[in-house]
């Protein structure tokens, strides 16, 4: 691969600004873009009324951002309407179980820098878990963490895998129990806009660039039309979708997205940071060079 500066195309929104995967790229000499690919819609009624009664749970698990926001976001619908936990423990008292320091740091950034007491109640102040990288490695670290009979809040989305809830079932023979709670879901932005924004940006790629997939939902959306741009690899075979294509390589976040690409979509991918955290993806992808 070429040692000059690559592109590197991240199919996902930026979630800060500056966003923390773009700004470790930068770092590590590559030209990242962002590529929105799914739409998301925070679903919080039931949540406000689950944090207005206070915790009736021993922890509350939370893998994704998107469930990071949407607990900010209940927070404050409660506080709009006045309200505050119902509760004599507060959900500053319970662990949060996080896959990842991205969600982890939306978590302890909730309370804000001069939070008021219903708010400090309301936010999580013990969040753990965070450098487990997946929900199969998550839900270990959660078992080892609570030994004894324990009842978690699980929130999910539209499209959760039951891996982590099949994990904590069979190994705590029962004694962990989930209570379930879809905070959000999620579908993929109109093709015709997502290549349209793709193909604004071809004409200033650098170098071989890289495609870095970030969920399985979102790659199998956009899969096709990335496929019409860039020869992508299958089966250590490149298959170019025209004669001017340029080639394309394909980084996973984490080994679910590795696993569905590999499995379902039948491409090689060339990177898979160890743990799905920006640093390690840029320099994940720098030693590929």
């Amino acid at each position: 691969m070429s040692m000059s500066s690559q592109t590197v195309f991240l199919l996902r929104a930026p979630t800060s600004e500056p966003d923390r995967y773009e700004s470790a790229l930068r770092e590590a000499s590559f030209l990242p873009q962002s590529l929105p690919v799914l739409e998301t819609s925070l679903l919080v009624s039931g949540l406000k009324y689950i944090l207005r009664k206070g915790p009736e749970v021993d922890g509350v698990i939370v893998t994704s951002q998107r469930s990071a926001e949407a607990w900010g976001r209940a927070v404050d619908g409660v506080l709009e309407q006045g309200g505050s936990a119902l509760s004599h423990k507060n959900w500053s008292d319970i662990p949060f179980y996080t896959v990842g320091p991205s969600t982890a740091s939306i978590l302890t950034s909730l309370a804000g820098p001069t939070p008021s007491p219903a708010r400090t109640a309301l936010c999580p102040s013990d969040v753990r878990g965070s450098d487990s990288g997946s929900s199969e490695k998550l839900a270990h670290f959660i078992l080892s963490d609570r030994p004894g009979p324990a009842r978690l809040l699980y929130l999910t989305g539209d499209k959760n895998r039951d891996t982590l809830p099949k994990i904590i079932e069979e190994g705590s023979n029962g004694r962990v129990s989930l209570l379930e709670e879809q905070v959000y879901e999620t579908h993929g932005i109109a093709l015709d806009a997502f290549e349209g924004d793709l193909v604004s940006r071809m004409d200033n790629i650098s170098g071989t660039p890289w495609i870095v997939f970030f969920a399985p939902s979102s790659s199998k959306h956009v899969l096709p039309m990335l496929m019409k741009h860039f020869a992508l690899a299958r089966n250590n075979v490149t298959a170019v979708s025209a004669p001017s294509s340029p080639i394309a390589w394909v980084a996973a976040i984490g080994p679910t997205t590795a696993d569905f690409l590999r499995d379902e979509c039948g491409l090689l991918v060339h990177a898979v940071p160890p743990k799905p955290t920006a640093d390690l993806l840029a320099q994940c992808l720098r030693e590929k060079l």
